[in-house]
């Protein structure tokens, strides 16, 4: 279960229970992301291994492999565009599966997974015309996850989304939380 308090003494809960009787599926993602639940926050998400350290994706997707078969530049123009072992997992290919809720963020300093992971599947998105959430931290790295705002927003989101009430907008986090 988890549970956080405003300053007026409400109590929101997100538990299995809430979840599982409204039937309402949610995911936090940071780092890794996917599109199984019908709401999602995915916090500096690696959306496609092909664009991360090449050890990561080798490690379970294997080595890289194109299928000669969908090769465009083999003859049929009209293929919709070479398939490799990585597509089922890049999730710019995936935004027409998206249903419900999408919070996306990504800090613009982040080193570990660049933010251009998450720009392109912003693109799909828009082509694809799915609605989505978005913030972007100018000055955060990779492990923005437990800052205040983020924090914040993530909760805020689930409250809004899962339980279908507007978020207490005076709520705040303790002052051991940064």
């Amino acid at each position: 279960m988890i549970e956080f308090s405003t300053p007026s003494a409400n109590t929101y809960s997100l538990n299995c229970r809430t979840i599982i009787s409204t039937q309402r599926r949610c995911s936090f993602w940071s780092d890794g992301s996917g599109w199984r639940y019908l709401l999602v926050v995915s916090g500096a998400g690696n959306h496609d291994n092909r664009n991360y350290e090449d050890d990561w994706g080798e490690k379970w997707q294997g080595l890289l492999e194109t299928y000669p078969e969908t090769n465009p530049l083999d003859g049929d123009e009209a293929a919709a565009g070479v398939v490799t072992n990585y597509d089922n997992q890049a999730n710019q290919l995936l935004v027409e599966n998206l249903q419900g809720k999408l919070l996306l963020a990504h800090g613009l300093m982040d080193t570990n997974v660049h933010p251009s992971s998450t720009l392109l599947v912003i693109e799909a998105l828009i082509e694809a015309e799915k609605e989505f959430d978005l913030v972007v931290l100018p000055n955060a790295k990779h492990g923005f996850g437990n800052s205040r705002y983020f924090m914040k927003r993530r909760w805020d989101y689930f409250v809004e989304h899962l339980i279908q009430v507007a978020p207490v907008s005076e709520f705040s986090f303790a002052d051991n939380i940064h």
